[in-house]
């Protein structure tokens, strides 16, 4: 079975990412904090993945490349940034349940990848909604099958947030 690495998987199970270039931790947005943090940019140093770390929470990550926007959480505590860098070779889907600010209940297909402790849905339109909610500040509730519901409460748009929106394709359309 071949290696996934793991912020290529989330966009599309591919097996490489050779034409991206992760940012420093150190970055303008400083170390991983309570904000959301630029992870990854590529070659032309557009933003193609951002996170938000919680020192005691799960955390949260957007990644988008070949024209897929993809948002996704952590079930645990963990440094987004080193996460997605690692490699897995194990996945499973689960129905997951997600309401936003308590909306109603929609069920889909998310894929969680065990090792790594992170879950993304695998349908766009669920993306876009956990998107939307980003930059509304809403309260994202996700429960995986098996596993315990957990709210997220994204943090405030900031300058990493705008420069994630503004180069990918899916949010900002004149960069197709």
């Amino acid at each position: 079975m071949n290696t996934i690495t793991k912020s290529a998987l989330v966009v599309s199970i591919t097996l490489s990412m050779t034409a991206n270039v992760w940012a420093n931790e150190a970055s303008a947005e400083g170390p991983a904090t309570d904000g959301w943090t630029i992870i990854q940019s590529n070659e032309a140093g557009e933003t193609t993945a951002i996170a938000a770390h919680f020192a005691d929470a799960p955390g949260l990550f957007a990644t988008c490349q070949n024209n897929s926007l993809v948002m996704g959480i952590s079930t645990e505590a963990v440094d987004m940034a080193t996460t997605l860098k690692e490699t897995t070779k194990r996945s499973r889907v689960y129905n997951a349940s997600l309401k936003i600010n308590g909306s109603d209940e929609t069920s889909k297909p998310w894929t969680y990848l065990p090792s790594l402790k992170i879950a993304y849905p695998g349908d766009a339109v669920t993306s876009k909604r956990l998107y939307n909610a980003a930059v509304r500040g809403d309260v994202a509730t996700v429960k995986l099958t098996g596993k315990p519901e957990i709210d997220y409460a994204y943090p405030p748009v900031n300058d990493a947030f705008k420069a994630f929106a503004n180069d990918c394709s899916v949010t900002n359309p004149s960069k197709e």
